[in-house]
């Protein structure tokens, strides 16, 4: 499949499919529409970009609309459109969320933690993890005061945060 591969530090990346790499089926103009959902809106013709209307659920109901004919694109946009629960990267993919989630914990980088608290910010652990992540950082030896001082808050803020879920 091709796609859009995203750094998140020399340990993490992430993966986001391309839909029209997944068929070599005719593309419809409705494939068209359903994909300015998708990119979060379309060029005008004035090649402005303007971003899609989603408070209306008019975007919702075109997304709905659109029914390919190839097996592999109603198996993409139903993963699109559900819940990622159980497979969360991917049509294709068995791997949850929750799985992708501890993937991330058991990195325990800083990018790895910051990608599971974008998946799910309330996570105790992750939480936690984060905040003994920006505690070593403060201790770390030849920090100027001021980035010493900063991490220290923030990593207080994250943990009181855990310890409030408990």
């Amino acid at each position: 499949m091709d796609g859009l591969l995203g750094y998140y530090g020399s340990q993490s990346l992430a993966y986001w499919a391309d839909p029209l790499s997944l068929t070599k089926s005719k593309l419809s103009s409705d494939l068209l529409m359903f994909t300015s959902g998708y990119i979060g809106g379309e060029m005008d013709n004035t090649s402005t970009f303007k971003v899609a209307d989603y408070e209306s659920g008019e975007l919702r109901k075109k997304m709905d609309s659109y029914s390919p004919t190839d097996t592999t694109l109603q198996d993409w946009k139903r993963w699109f459109l559900e819940s990622k629960t159980d497979q969360f990267n991917s049509h294709k993919s068995s791997l949850s969320e929750a799985d992708y989630v501890r993937f991330l914990k058991k990195q325990n980088t800083k990018q790895s933690l910051e990608a599971a608290l974008l998946i799910s910010p309330k996570d105790p652990e992750t939480l936690k993890l984060y905040g003994e992540e920006l505690t070593d950082r403060a201790d770390a030896s030849g920090l100027n005061p001021e980035l010493k001082e900063a991490l220290q808050k923030r990593a207080k803020w994250y943990l009181d945060r855990a310890a409030s879920f408990n």
